[in-house]
């Protein structure tokens, strides 16, 4: 089972430390245009999508808590890959002006083991 779910998330990435709300109505939307304008149109395939975009179903947290992550999924696999190696790259990546992190997205038993 374990590996069934990790299957089914290899194309889905967690963003973390994203303010609450910098995303508006649209997740999905609002990370597409920040990924293309942080790393360039060139670096990300031209049929670069993020499918679906959301934050993790929980109450939002109380005020000085930090904020709930992002999940997001990308349709191609390539794309995420570039994702992933640009933000190693880059030092700083920044919305809202808090500095946020981008890890895959692994199954709880998986980031135990880790």
């Amino acid at each position: 089972m374990e590996d069934l779910e990790n299957r089914s998330r290899c194309n889905n990435l967690r963003l973390v430390r994203v303010p609450e709300k910098a995303e508006g109505f649209n997740a999905a939307q609002f990370l597409e245009e920040w990924f293309k304008d942080k790393f360039g149109q060139n670096s990300l395939s031209s049929l670069f999508t993020i499918e679906r975009a959301h934050r993790v179903p929980f109450r939002p947290p109380p005020t000085g808590a930090s904020p709930r992550p992002i999940l997001l999924r990308i349709l191609h696999f390539h794309d995420r890959d570039t994702i992933l190696q640009n933000a190693r790259d880059h030092v700083a990546l920044q919305i809202n002006g808090n500095k946020i992190s981008i890890f895959p997205d692994f199954s709880t038993e998986v980031q135990r083991q880790r």
